[in-house]
């Protein structure tokens, strides 16, 4: 069973010593260090790029391979998978009419492509360039395999939803340790799957993955499809590791 990481968290003498030297290089005094990190302008930064480190530590503690290369321009790789890491929603955790939990995924390509790289791409996926305009900043499930994420960003204000969350105090403690993924195949928007939400020159059968893809949990912990637990990650890399049919 895996113990949450952020118990584990402590700084030896050796990181301690590496903060210390990039304090001076980059002209910080350390005692202002905490305050730098949870300024608001600098959070959502250290949250997108911790993550992926995070993500990595929970790989290793539950024994599943992945590593990150930072020669592509990929966040990582689980097992043989490309992994795209995408954070909630910022606030975004609602309780619907029905009592089921919802939240929003955002899902989106960092930076936009111009003219040219629209059309460099619209010829390297076989579509029209008017297309690749439009959704210039959305993914296709050939970009990656996987997409992982935590629900932390969508409790930063998570008072409304304690009544629902009582019963799972690790949740409301460390939101950021809970993780989930999905295929990147079943999140593009089709008639049957999650629409699209642009709003001009789109159809539903676009192809593209929604800039904010859902996920609901029907209770504490249990998220309805195409969203996964880390246990099917788990089954899958044992299947990998066991040479059997995926």
């Amino acid at each position: 069973m895996i113990t949450d990481v952020v118990d584990e968290y402590v700084i030896d003498k050796y990181t301690k010593l590496d903060i210390e030297r990039s304090c001076r290089r980059y002209g910080i005094n350390p005692k202002h260090l905490s305050m730098i990190i949870n300024h608001k302008k600098v959070v959502p930064m250290i949250r997108g790029i911790g993550a992926e480190y995070h993500l990595l530590d929970i790989m290793k503690q539950l024994k599943i391979y992945a590593y990150k290369n930072e020669e592509q321009d990929k966040d990582c790789f689980i097992e043989k998978y490309v992994a795209e890491n995408k954070l909630a929603e910022k606030n975004s955790a609602k309780i619907e009419v029905n009592g089921v939990l919802s939240l929003r995924v955002k899902c989106m390509r960092s930076r936009t492509s111009g003219e040219k790289k629209c059309k460099e791409r619209a010829k390297a996926l076989g579509l029209d360039y008017k297309l690749c305009k439009i959704h210039s900043d959305q993914y296709r499930k050939t970009d990656f395999d996987i997409v992982v994420t935590n629900i932390g960003n969508a409790f930063m204000n998570d008072v409304q939803l304690r009544d629902w969350l009582k019963d799972h105090q690790r949740q409301l403690s460390y939101p950021y340790s809970h993780i989930y993924w999905a295929w990147s195949r079943d999140l593009i928007s089709t008639s049957n799957n999650q629409c699209c939400q642009r709003r001009r020159g789109c159809d539903k059968d676009c192809g593209f993955i929604p800039h904010y893809p859902i996920m609901t949990f029907p209770s504490v912990g249990v998220v309805n499809y195409p969203w996964r637990s880390l246990k099917e990650l788990e089954y899958l890399s044992s299947k990998i590791n066991r040479k059997l049919p995926i």
